[in-house]
């Protein structure tokens, strides 16, 4: 397994809140999410994971795909990074330290 795939399996095991799929990618391989979860309502939340201790709009890009292709079931989406800040990515999509995953 590379270093992506095990930051991906861990955060699968870290959520178990509905059984998330890991990794979800359009046929074309444009876009991917690392993890979708699929509430037992419909809902659908959106999680990519980066190794950078930055991130900007584009690191979004696969999330908004996600939205678009949920026609509106997508609730969020979150970008996991190693920075230290909460920062807005788009409508409904925020980036957040990986680190808050385990923090009070």
């Amino acid at each position: 397994m590379t270093g992506r795939q095990v930051n991906e399996t861990h955060l699968a095991d870290q959520l178990s809140l509905s059984r998330p799929t890991v990794g979800a990618r359009d046929t074309g391989g444009r876009h991917e999410v690392d993890a979708v979860i699929e509430w037992p309502g419909g809902e659908v939340v959106g999680v990519e994971v980066k190794r950078a201790r930055s991130v900007k709009t584009a690191d979004a890009a696969g999330l908004r795909w996600l939205a678009h292709r949920c026609r509106g079931r997508m609730i969020a989406g979150v970008v996991l990074y190693g920075g230290a800040q909460l920062l807005p990515l788009g409508p409904d999509i925020l980036a957040m330290p990986v680190s808050s995953l385990w923090s009070a």
